[in-house]
């Protein structure tokens, strides 16, 4: 299905994995909101360029900068957050 990426794939996500394994990223990029997967998945692992993108998803480049510049952001949070839970569970057990 077109939800389905190789590990090494994550690798195209810079700055948002610095510490975090190849299927905490998968599944939280597959845990953002459509609006910012989208133009993520096709940036990062399709390597589609932003006019492309704005093309493939009929809304504006500008549109297609902030919404990947949100996801990443969104995608760094919720990598944290799991982060911060691993740590929480293993100082539990």
């Amino acid at each position: 299905s077109g939800n389905e990426y190789q590990l090494s794939d994550v690798e195209c996500l810079p700055m948002a994995v610095d510490s975090c394994d190849g299927d905490a990223v998968i599944r939280a990029l597959l845990d953002l909101e459509e609006i910012y997967r989208a133009p993520l998945s096709l940036f990062y692992l399709q390597e589609h360029s932003y006019k492309e993108i704005a093309e493939t998803l009929n809304i504006p480049v500008g549109t297609v900068m902030s919404r990947i510049s949100r996801g990443k952001a969104r995608l760094r949070e919720q990598l944290a957050d799991d982060a911060h839970q691993n740590v929480t569970k293993r100082e539990m057990a």
